[in-house]
């Protein structure tokens, strides 16, 4: 049958209303989640100097920035333990929590509050609204003050820190949010439906948002839009096509698959698919609002209707006007079914790639064992339950994927199975590698088939390394090892012993401290990258902090453990 347009235009209109909607700035900006900042776990045995900094008493430690662009109810979360013992309460042995300026002074930064949950062994102590910009960009410790009853019990505690705040856009206050929602022109069979959502405030990117996409079917038994629309998450993940369809994690585009089946239709025209903010992941989004919160649509063909659960009866005004602190909602856009969906027994697409695979030793080198898990695909991109799976492995890249092939019926399976389950639970199997040497580096891939006989396209590769050193060579004192006097002169004397050329010398000393700084510049490099995926990307604290490492080796020392 022929798409029916007029029915598709109908939907558009049935969306106008939204497509014409604005969002105050403050509740698009309550859409956000809370992006984490520091996270770390402190030993008690470890913390016994704290009390030097904190009046005597035993506290846990943690050390960390809060960037300017994340400096919005900022939240420290600590679990507390003890080996061996019952889950402490929190409230009975905790005494305090202070978060303070690194710095002489030790000044508190104010506004934080603890508060206690359902779980006894949980804190948190939390800033409502902003932390004051003197405080951001800065190194701060968090203070964890215990009441322990003997010295034993605290050597024997830990403390999980997790920090977090919410991004903020100072400088863009009155910047306009607003939605995208790109999507191909016609769902049909073996190509995914991929609803891609970019979120921006002004030329910011927003991560860590809910993101819904509303999709209707248009139908000829359903002429007048009765039947209820579907929501769809969408994921900021990087999951791949084997989940949300999601290409790079927290960048700010949001994606969904949507499958023929997700629909749960036997016919149609065509879809009309919007996408929008939510305050949460579970809000409700309804015709006159997203939260749940009802209310009236205004009748004056010129005034934008109520949306997403505000209060404040001003923002009833005339689209035209001058409006600050908006976000705009995506506009609604519509797509063609291919009529070859509805026919019986259709497969609508292979299995999706699994992006996840990861591989690691078990045991000594010499046993050849490797742990092995992902997340499963599904027998529709991301949906059902693949057929099998195919699992490879081989110390060469070349031709991995035709290598040595590994079945849920392989006698190399030591535990686990590969068994498909549905999409999205975890599977995991242990193998014993046949014939593998050592040292040497093995390759892992896998792919999936589906009841059709489609294979998905091959998974990211994971590898393991298996090392000959023993420990008794690794730590033993290498003149005796290789039968050599020892020899306690400065290494610059050493050379002039070899040489006594002054310029081979000096050129060789010059070489030496080449790579001592090539590899001084590879470490911080690497520790930039670990604190911009703690901080943010866009963060100019992580520029300050770097500069305070290469220029203070007492810091440096402090990261490195940390980060690397």
């Amino acid at each position: 049958p022929i798409p029916c347009v007029p029915c598709l235009l109908r939907l558009t209109d049935a969306f106008q209303y939204a497509t014409q909607t604005f969002i105050p700035g403050d509740v698009g900006d309550k859409a956000q989640g809370q992006q984490v900042i520091w996270k770390e776990t402190v030993q008690g045995i470890r913390s016994m100097g704290c009390r030097d900094t904190n009046d005597g008493q035993n506290c846990y430690k943690s050390t960390f920035t809060i960037d300017k662009s994340l400096n919005k109810d900022v939240t420290i979360e600590a679990v507390l333990q003890i080996q061996g013992q019952p889950l402490p309460i929190a409230q009975e042995v905790v005494d305090k929590m202070a978060v303070r300026k690194q710095d002489v002074s030790q000044s508190e930064v104010e506004g934080f509050k603890a508060s206690y949950s359902d779980a006894p062994n949980f804190i948190e102590f939390g800033h409502d609204g902003y932390v004051p910009e003197a405080y951001t960009q800065q190194l701060l410790d968090v203070y964890l003050t215990t009441n322990y009853t003997t010295p034993t019990d605290f050597a024997r505690s830990t403390s999980q820190f997790t920090i977090s705040g919410k991004r903020s856009f100072a400088g863009e206050e009155d910047a306009d949010y607003w939605v995208s929602c790109d999507h191909p022109s016609i769902m049909k069979p073996d190509e995914p439906f991929l609803i891609k959502s970019r979120v921006m405030r002004g030329t910011t990117p927003v991560n860590y948002a809910n993101v819904v996409a509303k999709v209707t079917v248009s139908r000829a038994d359903d002429p007048d839009g009765d039947i209820l629309p579907h929501y769809f998450e969408l994921k900021d993940d990087g999951s791949g096509d084997s989940g949300s369809g999601d290409e790079t994690k927290n960048d700010g585009t949001y994606s969904t698959i949507v499958s023929p089946e997700d629909l749960q239709a036997d016919d149609g025209f065509g879809i009309s698919v919007m996408c929008n903010l939510l305050e949460s992941s579970d809000a409700e989004w309804n015709n006159n609002n997203f939260y749940g919160k009802k209310k009236s649509l205004p009748t004056q063909a010129s005034f934008t209707p109520y949306c997403c659960g505000t209060k404040d009866q001003k923002w009833n005004i005339p689209k035209s006007q001058d409006v600050t602190k908006l976000m705009r909602s995506s506009i609604a856009s519509g797509a063609f079914l291919d009529p070859s969906i509805f026919v019986k027994g259709t497969d609508f697409g292979p299995p999706g790639k699994i992006a996840d695979l990861k591989a690691e030793i078990v045991g000594k080198s010499e046993a050849g064992v490797v742990k092995l898990s992902w997340t499963a695909t599904g027998d529709d991109w991301g949906r059902g339950t693949a057929q099998s799976y195919n699992l490879v492995y081989s110390d060469k890249r070349k031709g991995l994927m035709s290598s040595n092939k590994v079945t849920k019926d392989s006698k190399t399976v030591l535990s686990g199975s590969l068994e498909p389950v549905p999409a999205g639970q975890k599977m995991e199997v242990i193998l014993k590698l046949e014939n593998h040497h050592v040292p040497g580096t093995y390759m892992f891939a896998l792919n999936a088939t589906d009841d059709a006989g489609k294979v998905s396209r091959p998974s990211n590769v994971a590898k393991v390394n298996f090392h000959d050193g023993s420990p008794l060579v690794m730590h033993v004192d290498p003149h005796l090892v290789h039968g050599h006097a020892k020899n306690d002169l400065p290494f610059e004397e050493k050379i002039r012993r070899i040489s006594k050329d002054e310029r081979f010398v000096k050129r060789f000393m010059a070489r030496i401290e080449k790579n001592k700084k090539t590899v001084r510049d590879a470490e911080n490099n690497v520790m930039e990258r670990k604190l911009k995926e703690k901080m943010g990307r866009k963060g100019t604290s992580v520029d300050r902090i770097m500069e305070k490492i290469k220029n203070d080796d007492v810091l440096r020392d402090m990261y490195k453990k940390k980060l690397l």
